[in-house]
């Protein structure tokens, strides 16, 4: 099935179980709220062998969001989506969730750019290839007239790995998951667990331009 140019969820399922999204192509949604392609509530659902891309929800899940709902992908790419939580996917309180055999490639939010887990008592992410997702910036437009100025910026956040994958919970279980960045391919081992709060060396770059368009102020700190 192709869903594509919708205003609003494209594809809602509420307490319907053992749900089945096979071969199917979600493009170009927007909704002010969550999950843009597809909404679950109470209902868990398989997806397999699909394609989201250019969703875009204001609030979780820029493709897909999944309340009280098991959620399993399998074998499906997701690109280009953007949302507040989870770029892409964001799952919120359920037993387990997995990723396996998946693509997720230029997907960006503010938390968990391709995946946000919140409440989820058992994440599996597994075979899954990780590409140029971002945690989105905060633009400062800062106009003054000969006045000194400071700018105290405090961030923190639990994404793992490269930003790509956010969760509330102590840990979120990898197995070959592969990360593209510019520096290389980073991998997980075999069953390994990652910590998902409190992750170390995530750049934070700040960057400040005067009223005429010049850069003043560029700092990098990991």
């Amino acid at each position: 099935s192709n869903f594509t140019n919708n205003s609003g969820t494209a594809l809602s399922i509420t307490n319907s179980q053992d749900n089945t999204i096979d071969n199917s192509n979600f493009s170009n949604h927007t909704v002010d709220g969550n999950g843009a392609a597809i909404n679950l509530e109470n209902s868990n659902t398989n997806i397999t062998g699909s394609n989201f891309g250019f969703n875009n929800a204001t609030g979780e899940g820029g493709a897909i969001y999944a309340t009280g709902s098991e959620l399993n992908i399998e074998g499906s790419n997701l690109f280009n989506n953007t949302a507040f939580k989870g770029g892409a996917v964001s799952v919120v309180g359920t037993d387990q969730s997995s990723v396996t055999n998946s693509n997720f490639t230029n997907n960006s939010a503010l938390y968990g750019s391709a995946i946000n887990f919140n409440n989820v008592d058992s994440a599996n992410v597994s075979n899954s290839n990780f590409s140029k997702n971002y945690v989105t910036h905060l633009l400062l437009i800062i106009t003054t007239n000969n006045y000194d100025m400071s700018i105290i910026a405090n961030l923190t956040g639990g994404n793992t790995q490269i930003n790509a994958i956010y969760s509330d919970k102590d840990m979120v279980i990898y197995n070959n998951v592969r990360y593209l960045t510019d520096a290389g391919i980073l991998n997980t081992d075999e069953n390994i667990s990652i910590y998902a709060n409190g992750v170390p060396y995530q750049n934070v770059t700040i960057l400040v331009y005067d009223s005429d368009g010049n850069l003043v102020v560029n700092v990098t700190n990991l």
